[in-house]
């Protein structure tokens, strides 16, 4: 868990059915109630004949949990059977059955931490939870690879296929298998060769029965073929047989499973590129198919296609065994790990280098219990430790760095692994409690992050499938973005600041959805106005208009939910809101401003307010803008760092106190990575990525250390050591996050906006803020709050009277320590459960977002 203080302890849900069941959008009334027992929809008991938690969805009683044992009463905490109590610890609602808690939901609330098989391949990902549904993300292309119907949006986090029960699953370069409860095998994606067994060449975008049915207990998907084992131990292959992959003994596609060569009963199997591994019952090894490099492990010297399983070279008992596009791993029965066939980038771990059609033993010995074979090979150790070795050019070995690896190196340290599996340059991988990471090469949208074309060379937690990606906030109102990309907001709304539509007024104390639909890459929140870019990078705008053009429409208006920018059809890369203005760069590196410009912080030569967008002065292209109280600031595509408006205090860091209505040298030479503007200071990370500051310095919001106050007109490096990669500065307050993703802030916390606890006083040193976790967000208010995002859920502080934490409504108490941003659409605490009569599903707050319960 990120952060300690959401560890509070059991909270008492429902007893039995006393539980009176909130209805969402239809009244539960215009649902015929059920019978035997009598009940209304939404309506909970505990069936003592089954020994389990069952509730009325419209005139079916279905159950909430697997049947108790009856024997009565559970502990720790103390409770009666048939009794629901929400988990704080893991957020997970769970219910007494018999003398055992059984879980209602999945636990963590979202995919995340309950997960127990993944699969890449070239376009997607898909896995299985422990709860048994089935899920898949990445690139849909043209093949139906995401299983989920004809939609060919990309899914950039993981999405339910089924509500079906599924115990396996496989997922190959285009196409995917996975094995039901009931034993049936079904596939989907594409199908040119037939490797998805339906007895054609036809894909299929939903999962679909194999020809032939049967009953299967093990599938392994290939690039162009499949293969499995069926309950009776036999094994079966079928799609593209080019050099035999098949197994049967002759050459020619099959487009339905065909049994292998020789028969004999099969305890595993593996197929790469080509190439196809088994396991007999005797714990003897065969492979068949593509030998051009020895990955069939046929012995020294032997490079030869097989039409048939060959036993690899040695005469050892294996256990389990890995097929990659041109080499294999296997573990013996002593748990010693071995590789053999093609040595590129050092796949083989042998520390040596070069091919090999024998097996040998990967570098450092120990004891090993699991093996993928990709680009990046990775096997988990007996102590349950994971470690990879081999191409790193994407960052698939995941040790933090892109140099190839030719053994065995360490992942995440300290952390323990019950699954991995790869492709050419990625890998996922399932801690041992559940959670899924995944690293590598993301051009497919294939790691689950919600974050398009961005390689991650370490393991990165797979978003949910209603986190959070980004949270932004402005003066009494807060906006952000989830990581299915819609748009939320929360907050006060006397100006239209929430976007959450025409007629629709008041604050809101959690968050509320944004009208127009849609899904977003980016958000910058103003005083009274936000703007962003949706996923088609066109630009948008809400709330205040007051005549002087924030929302950018050409209008002047205030809008109550997006309008599109007067900018011609223009294609946007970054928008930025500051006070009462917001600038933007366009696809081109051009750089725009619209809204007040009474100080010059448009920057277009001018001092007049704007309706649209203008260019701003100097034609020059830019990588990264910033909007503050009255200017803004800039870093130019040769890293030289610009400002231009208000300068009242030296924000603009060229050494004057004189305002300009165009873009100014910040003072000192050097280059720079980023700059943030605020209220009436501004910082920037240089490219050694240290932190410089200059402006008003009231409160020590310049963080440059005790003693030293007053304002700075030129940059000077704030207090303490240490690398930079974010900053975002408030009125009085600066936060950013280091280059191990903790969060720090110094300056103002006369609200608790520090986020430090009970300190609750100004500092002119970076101070963490308290919980510690790993950090990709983080947004500081010109009002006394800030928000952030901290392992995909957003965690606010600081003042809260105005609703814009999305804590619920506390009477305006100031938080001094980050607490979770509560369930909206309807507003919700941790551990409230409702009926939603539109998807006629129960729901329950995990304290972050509302998650369905499940039988």
């Amino acid at each position: 868990m990120p952060l300690d203080h959401r560890k509070i302890g059991l909270l008492k849900a429902v007893l039995f059915s006393a539980l009176l069941v909130v209805a969402m959008a239809v009244n539960p009334a215009a649902f015929a109630a059920c019978s035997n027992p009598s009940g209304t929809a939404g309506s909970i008991v505990y069936n003592q004949t089954e020994k389990l938690f069952q509730y009325c969805n419209d005139t079916d009683w279905v159950r909430m949990t697997k049947p108790g044992s009856g024997s009565g009463g559970c502990t720790n905490p103390s409770l009666a059977e048939g009794e629901l109590v929400y988990n704080t610890d893991y957020r997970v609602l769970q219910g007494c059955a018999g003398n055992a808690f059984r879980a209602a939901g999945p636990v963590g609330g979202s995919q995340v931490g309950g997960w127990k098989v993944v699969g890449l391949g070239g376009y997607g990902v898909c896995g299985i939870n422990r709860d048994g549904t089935l899920w898949c993300w990445g690139d849909e292309g043209w093949f139906g690879s995401m299983g989920n119907g004809p939609d060919s949006s990309i899914q950039y986090v993981p999405l339910q296929i089924s509500s079906d029960e599924w115990l396996t699953s496989s997922t190959g370069n285009v196409s995917s298998c996975a094995i039901k409860s009931d034993n049936t095998l079904w596939c989907w994606g594409g199908n040119y060769y037939g490797q998805i067994g339906m007895n054609d060449t036809n894909d299929r975008d939903v999962p679909t029965e194999i020809s032939g049915g049967g009953s299967w207990k093990k599938v392994s998907v290939g690039i162009y073929h499949s293969c499995g084992i069926k309950m009776d131990s036999t094994l079966h292959c079928w799609g593209t047989d080019d050099y035999g992959q098949l197994g049967n003994g002759a050459s020619g596609n099959s487009y339905v499973p065909a049994e292998v060569d020789g028969g004999g009963s099969w305890i595993d199997v593996d197929v790469g590129d080509r190439l196809s591994c088994g396991v007999k019952s005797d714990n003897t090894l065969y492979c068949w198919g593509r030998d051009n490099l020895g990955q069939l492990g046929n012995g020294a010297g032997v490079t030869a296609d097989q039409q048939s399983p060959y036993l690899v070279a040695g005469g050892a008992l294996w256990l389990d065994v890995s097929a990659g596009d041109y080499h294999a791993c296997g573990i013996k029965t002593d748990n010693t790990l071995h590789c053999w066939g093609n040595d590129s980038g050092g796949t083989l771990g042998n520390g040596a280098g070069g091919n090999t059609s024998s097996p040998g033993a990967v570098s450092g010995g120990g004891t090993w219990k699991f093996i993928s074979a990709a680009g990046a090979s990775c096997g988990i150790k007996s102590d349950d430790s994971l470690w990879c070795w081999g191409s790193n050019s994407d960052g698939q070995v995941g040790n933090g760095n892109k140099t190839n690896q030719q053994s065995p190196v360490a992942i995440a340290a300290g952390t323990t692994w019950s699954y991995v599996a790869g492709s050419y340059n990625a890998n996922c991988g399932i801690k041992t409690d559940g959670q899924l990471l995944c690293w590598g090469n993301n051009y497919s949208h294939n790691l689950g992050q919600g974050n398009p074309f961005k390689d991650f060379s370490a393991p990165q937690p797979v978003a949910g499938g209603n986190q959070w990606n980004k949270i932004t906030v402005g003066d009494e109102h807060s906006c952000g973005i989830k990581a299915d990309g819609t748009g939320w907001c929360m907050g006060t709304d006397s100006d239209g600041q929430l976007g959450n539509g025409v007629g629709v007024t008041g604050s809101k104390f959690v968050p509320d959805p944004m009208a127009g639909g849609g899904t977003w890459l980016d958000m910058s929140a103003g005083a009274y106005h936000t703007c962003g870019i949706k996923s088609d990078n066109t630009g948008w705008c809400w709330g205040a208009g007051w005549d002087i053009g924030m929302t950018g429409d050409g209008t002047g208006q205030t809008a109550r939910q997006p309008v599109q920018l007067d900018d011609g059809g223009a294609t946007w890369l970054q928008i930025t809101s500051g006070n009462l203005h917001s600038c933007g760069i366009q696809s081109d590196g051009s750089a725009w401003c619209w809204g007040s410009g009474s100080s010059g912080e448009l920057g277009n030569g001018a001092n007049n307010d704007e309706f649209s967008p203008v260019p701003v002065s100097g034609g020059y292209t830019w990588k990264q803008l910033s909007g503050g109280a009255g200017y803004t600031c800039g870093v130019k595509s040769d890293d030289t760092a610009w400002c231009w408006g208000s300068n009242g205090f030296g924000e603009l860091g060229d050494n004057t106190y004189t305002n300009s209505n165009v873009p100014v040298q910040v003072a000192g030479g050097g280059t720079w990575k980023f700059i943030a503007a605020g209220y009436d200071q501004t910082c920037g990370i240089k490219s050694d990525d240290t932190v410089w500051c200059w402006g008003e310095d009231n409160v020590g919001q310049l963080g440059n250390g005790p003693g030293i106050t007053g304002n700075q007109g030129l940059p000077v490096q704030i207090s303490g050591s240490g690398s930079w990669k974010f900053l975002s500065l408030g009125n009085g307050i600066s936060c950013g996050i280091m280059s191990d993703d903790s969060a720090w802030c110094w300056g103002s916390d006369s609200s608790g906006e520090m986020g430090n606890g009970p300190i609750a006083s100004d500092s002119d040193i970076p101070y963490a803020i308290q919980g510690g976790g790993r950090w990709s967000s983080l947004s500081a208010s010109r009002w006394g709050f800030s928000c952030g995002i901290v392992q995909s859920e957003a965690w606010c502080w600081g003042s809260s009277w105005s609703g814009s934490l999305g804590v619920g409504s506390i009477n305006g108490d100031d938080i001094v320590n980050p607490s979770m941003v509560l369930c909206g659409g309807p507003e919700g605490r941790a551990g409230q459960i409702l009926y939603n009569a539109t998807s006629n599903a129960l729901q329950y707050c995990d304290g972050n977002n509302w998650v369905e319960v499940r039988q």
